[in-house]
């Protein structure tokens, strides 16, 4: 998604879809009926996984355009830096025009035994790993 929970702006229907991946995880039904601010955002439906669901190993945004990582109602919410050379006063490296330092994209493998994630950045940045949360 562009914006997630762990976001300090608004991330609206993150509600609705923390329901549907915990309605995942558990293998149960969920059902969503909102009324937002715009109107465009209202979603009304269900979902059921009775007797289906797995693992859900990440929710993966951007939006911050900075590496960050929450833990959102046992949800692993990252976030990466944007692919273009945006400097921020948080970041510890310099981005450099022209060069492969000016991009940043990740490249996301999910250990499903050891409950891992691994992350690879091509660019500016570094790998990261994550566990995540397994089926209950």
């Amino acid at each position: 998604t562009h914006t997630c929970p762990s976001c300090s702006e608004l991330c609206r229907n993150s509600d609705v879809i923390l329901g549907i991946i915990n309605a995942f995880r558990n293998s149960t039904k969920y059902e969503a009926d909102t009324t937002l601010d715009i109107p465009e955002y209202n979603v009304k439906f269900t979902v059921d996984y009775s007797g289906r669901g797995g693992e859900f190993a990440a929710w993966v945004s951007g939006h911050t355009h900075v590496d960050r990582v929450a833990v959102v109602e046992g949800t692993l919410c990252t976030s990466i830096m944007s692919d273009w050379n945006h400097q921020s006063a948080s970041l510890t490296f310099e981005r450099t025009t022209g060069t492969v330092l000016e991009h940043a994209f990740d490249v996301y493998t999910i250990d499903p035994n050891n409950h891992k994630l691994y992350v690879v950045r091509v660019g500016a940045g570094e790998d990261r790993e994550f566990d995540y949360t397994p089926k209950a």
